[in-house]
């Protein structure tokens, strides 16, 4: 199932989640950006600030999948990106089991095709890529929110993913 309505909604919630979670701001929050993901209860979220210029004109970001399944992950994977083709590398990735930088981690960088990988036509994929490689000159489709740091919005994301999933499952089991 795919949730597209969530990233409109997300941007609103995120906006006020620190207020009900009892989150304190500080006077300048960062953005980040919400993509949707392919997967179902998932989103990609990307942290401009750690987008990295090479010397051969690719960039390298990070990833941040959270996900929602049987419990509630974050997968940061982190790629370099060819702003001349349609194409990445997996340069790291980290599963965390929770949402907070000392949770419980599994480095999964051995597990990825090695080497370059294609991003074909239409792939969601193309969305990060073109975010990334634009960047800051973007003109993103995704939802921008604010939030003292990664791991804030991360959590707020997978809390919200989750309500999501328990609703579609009450829906499934009403009559």
């Amino acid at each position: 199932m795919k949730i597209k309505h969530t990233f409109d909604t997300i941007a609103v919630m995120v906006a006020i989640a620190p207020l009900g979670l009892g989150v304190s701001m500080p006077a300048r929050a960062a953005d980040f950006y919400v993509f949707e993901s392919t997967a179902p209860y998932e989103m990609v979220v990307i942290d401009p600030i750690e987008i990295q210029n090479l010397d051969n004109g690719n960039r390298i970001a990070s990833l941040w999948y959270v996900t929602v399944d049987m419990t509630q992950n974050l997968d940061v994977t982190k790629v370099e990106m060819d702003c001349k083709a349609p194409r990445f590398r997996v340069i790291a990735e980290t599963l965390y089991y929770g949402f907070k930088p000392t949770a419980r981690q599994i480095d999964k960088t051995g597990a990825n095709q090695k080497g370059w990988r294609a991003v074909g036509d239409g792939a969601l994929f193309n969305k990060y890529q073109t975010y990334v490689c634009a960047w800051p000159d973007v003109d993103s489709k995704s939802s921008k929110v604010q939030f003292p740091d990664i791991w804030s919005v991360t959590k707020v994301a997978a809390d919200f993913l989750w309500d999501q999933k328990l609703k579609d499952q009450e829906r499934k089991i009403k009559p």
